[in-house]
């Protein structure tokens, strides 16, 4: 009798440790770790990329991945373990009380965060400068609200942390983006940060108004404050999403990290605008690997023509500008300037009335301009017209108008200034459209098909500027989305897929059949043969194993513990470049409770888990850099008999370039062969033509022949093969006017990211988004008026409070 009991016990004991079946969330509790001894450890304040480390410059944009940096030091001893960080939003404080909501890692997570880990030796007394990757959700707040990040050191040696504290920092509101200069002598643009086109003119009364002013955050982080360090500028591509411009100055080639180099190459193909000053800005690029950027090849060094910088003034002068024929004056009164000489690369351009000092060129979808000359002499940065020439020619934005206004409360006037857009409209505030062109096909694309299928957000919205960009009411253009109309779109096609594939019952009645033939027939034939007939009996479970090993292997099933994964892709590039922007959206799929890894051979890689709602569980999973080549989001759980996706992006390498050239080839450069392309181009009047191209293999020169049709006729001719996301790539209303694409698939699923445990059923598809040419640039505009006397631009800091 006693040994029922016993055995009772031994059967019950996996009821009490349990599966994990239907656990989804993280156990860990980051504010409740045991602390080490504060004495033992040293930490600065982290810094947001890009910064210059100035507080006041520094700032984080919400729904943008971003590196940053924490200082540590172990005082005592040799420390060895890993950093965790977070960040996250809080809300500012309310108008009841006037406190201000506080930070806690627990809430952050809760509400969306997820915590970047990355491993860390500290050798005792040694200042350590650790950098890692981290994304700040986007959470919506009626008031104002502040951006943290916390960082805390977990030791490896000890079951004991440090936290480094949390600290708040300026959020960025969506128009907003970084201006950052590449420079060896900073203090000569302290006047950017107070120019008219960085922030908005604005009297002392507007400063209650609660509405969003600034338009570049300038940063000029100084090559001698982090050598032998890099300077604090993001190695990815993804990492630069909250930048919009960069003007390069007089930045040594060597003060950029190879990787550094690259990613901003990547962004200027993506839609970054680069500005580079006079010769030793030209001479730098030429002898680094971003020389292919450049407009003008310089040659060597010559005298500024007087009567071409002359002209400049004159053709770029704000009507009513009184100062002009002294910047002129002074042109001809002083000794000699530099300027350079050089070769014009094909397909540069040279501004309308800049005296041929001024070009420009096409990279992709950004924008490089170049000056022969200094921007920051002093014929120019005195000319009051500066600020107007600087809004337009270099950064190409619409022109202002400043108009004097009555006050509300009837004290008096205030000077308004206001956005002249070339369609006659006027606008008050700079929306992200006009501060930014970075954009992200994955991110960013209108497709307005997807409104027939799916509703979109209630925080994106369309721009008056530009109808084919979707902007997010907090991260602007170019953040990281799970709702943009792509993603949508691959969300919705995969909640139909993903899951297991059942059997039809073909394999069931053929499975059988072959099994019975086997088992009776040829088993009995094979010993009677042989002379052994008594030993068909020992043959039975042999054939058994063997036939459910055959039919779970045909069948794609682990036996009680199915998986499966569904892939959809969007690859993005740019004409005449050889890097990709690759979107990934899988959907994953497995019948018991798993935790899954995702790792990427590459730096430039991010993932996160599509969250379900605000309300959805935390995310239990970590982003790791560090310990291998590229980043790894360790730790999803999927529970059992449920469907996660996520959402990964990365920088992908085609071996060649996708081009059209002027004779109507096409030139597929990549190693990767095309299926079902399709050419569209849209021209300024908005009449469609089409090139049905069909396979595209690989290191190919095809001739396309164009016919015009309409979106009804460009369906018809597509393949049937053609998922709703090619389908929905190739409508008119998606191409922006001016413009040609190419939209094809690839084959199989695309290498660089790597899912553990791997699924029995995998299925795959990419497609093919290659931009072939583009819109032409608007023509720069001065501004109307200038401003009057008794106006300047104010900060935040200028206004004393009683």
């Amino acid at each position: 009798m006693p040994r029922f009991p016993l055995l009772f016990a031994v059967l019950s004991f996996p009821l009490i440790v349990g599966c994990d079946g239907c656990r989804t969330e993280s156990t860990v509790n980051p504010d409740v770790d045991s602390e080490l001894n504060a004495e033992d450890f040293v930490a600065g304040r982290p810094m947001p990329y890009p910064t210059d480390e100035k507080i006041t410059t520094s700032g984080i944009k919400p729904g943008h991945w971003f590196t940053a940096v924490q200082s540590l030091k172990s005082n005592n001893s040799d420390s060895r373990g890993d950093l965790n960080s977070l960040s996250g939003m809080v809300e500012g404080p309310s108008l009841q009380s006037g406190k201000q909501a506080s930070w806690s890692d627990t809430q952050a997570l809760r509400r969306g965060s997820m915590i970047s880990r990355r491993p860390v030796v500290m050798p005792r007394g040694q200042n350590k400068e650790i950098d890692y990757r981290t994304y700040t959700p986007k959470r919506f707040f009626e008031g104002k609200a502040k951006c943290y990040l916390s960082n805390r050191f977990v030791s490896s040696e000890r079951a004991e942390s440090f936290s480094t504290g949390a600290y708040p920092f300026t959020r960025m509101a969506a128009a907003e983006y970084f201006f950052v200069v590449l420079t060896q002598r900073p203090e000569r643009f302290t006047r950017f940060q107070v120019s008219d086109w960085t922030r908005a003119i604005r009297d002392e009364t507007s400063f209650d108004m609660g509405e969003p002013v600034i338009n570049y955050r300038v940063v000029a982080p100084s090559p001698e404050d982090y050598y032998p360090l890099p300077l604090p500028l993001a190695e990815t591509m993804l990492d630069w999403t909250n930048t919009a411009v960069v003007f390069w100055d007089d930045l040594p080639p060597e003060a950029l990290t190879p990787r550094q180099q690259t990613a901003l190459a990547d962004w200027v193909h993506y839609g970054g605008q680069l500005i580079v000053n006079g010769a030793a800005a030209a001479d730098s690029i030429n002898k680094s690997g971003l020389a292919d950027l450049l407009p003008l090849r310089p040659t060597g060094n010559i005298e500024l023509d007087v009567d071409a910088a002359t002209e400049l003034l004159l053709n770029w002068q704000v009507p009513e500008d009184s100062s002009t024929d002294q910047q002129v004056a002074l042109l001809k009164g002083r000794e000699s300037r530099v300027a350079i000489d050089g070769v014009a690369i094909a397909g540069t351009d040279v501004i309308d009335g800049s005296g041929n000092l001024i070009v420009s060129r096409r990279a992709g979808s950004g924008r490089v301009v170049q000056s022969r000359c200094d921007l920051l002499s002093d014929w120019l940065t005195s000319w009051k017209s500066y600020d107007s020439f600087v809004n337009s020619v270099l950064l190409l934005r619409p022109a202002r108008r400043c108009d004097p206004v009555q006050k509300v409360d009837g004290s008096g006037r205030m000077n308004l200034r206001t956005y002249v857009l070339p369609n006659g409209s006027e606008k008050v505030f700079a929306d992200p459209t006009m501060n930014t062109r970075f954009r992200i096909a994955a991110r960013d694309a209108v497709l307005p098909i997807v409104a027939e299928v799916v509703k979109r957000p209630s925080t994106a919205f369309l721009s008056g500027q530009d109808a084919y960009t979707q902007v997010d009411t907090l991260s602007g253009i170019g953040g990281w989305s799970d709702s943009s109309d792509v993603m949508r779109l691959c969300r919705e096609t995969l909640r139909s897929k993903a899951g297991i594939e059942i059997p039809d019952s073909s394999l069931v009645f053929r499975s059988l059949g072959y099994y019975l033939c086997l088992l009776i027939p040829v088993n009995y034939l094979i010993f009677r043969m042989l002379g052994k007939l008594e030993y068909a009996w020992l043959a039975v479970p042999v054939i058994a194993i063997g036939g459910a090993i055959w039919v779970a292997r045909e069948a794609r099933l682990d036996i009680g513990f199915a998986r499966s994964q569904t892939e959809l892709g969007l690859l993005e590039t740019q004409a005449g470049c050889d890097r990709a922007h690759l979107t990934r959206v899988t959907a994953i799929y497995n019948s018991l409770s798993s935790t899954y890894d995702i790792a990427f051979d590459t730096p430039g890689a991010a993932a996160l888990p599509i969250r379900q709602g605000t309300d959805a569980a935390p995310i239990s999973a970590v982003f790791k850099t560090g310990y291998a080549e590229g980043p790894i989001l360790s730790g999803m759980i999927v529970g059992s008999n449920q469907i996660r996706m996520v959402h990964a992006e990365q920088m992908f390498s085609l071996g060649g370039a996708l081009s059209l050239e002027a004779n109507g080839n096409l030139v597929n450069g990549t190693d990767r062969e095309l299926f079902d392309a399709v050419v569209i181009r849209k021209d300024p009047l908005g009449e469609m033509e089409i090139a049905n191209v069909g396979p595209c293999p690989g290191q190919s020169s095809t001739k396309l022949r164009f016919r015009p049709a309409t979106d009804e006729e460009i369906g018809e001719s597509l393949s049937e093969e053609m998922n709703l996301l090619e389908r929905a790539l190739v409508r008119g209303d998606a191409i922006a006017p001016g413009s040609a694409r190419l939209v094809a698939r690839v084959g199989g699923s695309l290498p660089g990211m790597t899912i553990t445990p791997s699924a029995t059923q995998v299925s795959s598809t990419t497609t093919v988004l290659a931009h072939l040419d583009y819109s032409p640039w608007p023509s720069p505009v001065p501004d109307v008026n200038l401003p009057k006397a008794d106006i300047r631009v104010l900060k935040d800091s200028d206004l004393k409070t009683p």
